[in-house]
């Protein structure tokens, strides 16, 4: 089906930019978005795929704008998705300095991951803030968010 579809698109976009392949990304991401018709529950999923690959880029606007998409498209659909949105716009305002803004979307995205129980999210959320907290110039407290996300590193491979 077209959502299979779909879903195998993002996937491989995602594999790709794993592997730093950013324009092998893109292509996937695109194929994906034209799979991805009615009843297509993935735009979110390929928003933030969207997101990321621009974030690799290094463009904050662009990562912002697909960010944002994601967020709507996500925040009544899937809890996963949006924490992911958010941190990927988080990620987009810390790139353009809006350490204050990064900060608020990292919490919202904490609080959802704590209530999904997803120690890998949570784990990111505190690395994220870490770096917030760096560029504040708040050196002990970027050092406690990276201990704490070392914590929970630890604990998940046993």
């Amino acid at each position: 089906t077209q959502a299979q579809l779909a879903a195998a698109a993002v996937q491989k976009s995602l594999l790709r930019l794993r592997q730093n392949d950013a324009a092998g990304a893109t292509i996937w991401a695109d194929k994906s978005a034209e799979y991805c018709v009615a009843d297509c529950s993935l735009s979110g999923v390929i928003d933030n795929t969207l997101a990321s690959i621009s974030l690799h880029a290094n463009d904050a606007d662009k990562a912002l704008h697909w960010s944002a998409r994601a967020s709507s498209e996500n925040k009544n659909a899937s809890q996963l998705e949006y924490a992911n949105s958010l941190r990927l716009t988080a990620s987009a305002r810390l790139m353009k300095n809006e350490h204050e803004i990064a900060l608020r979307l990292l919490e919202e995205a904490l609080t959802i991951d704590k209530s999904l129980g997803l120690p890998e999210k949570i784990r990111q959320d505190l690395l994220l803030m870490a770096q917030v907290q760096e560029k504040l110039g708040h050196a002990d407290r970027a050092a406690q968010y990276r201990d704490r996300a070392a914590r929970i590193a630890a604990t998940a491979v046993k």
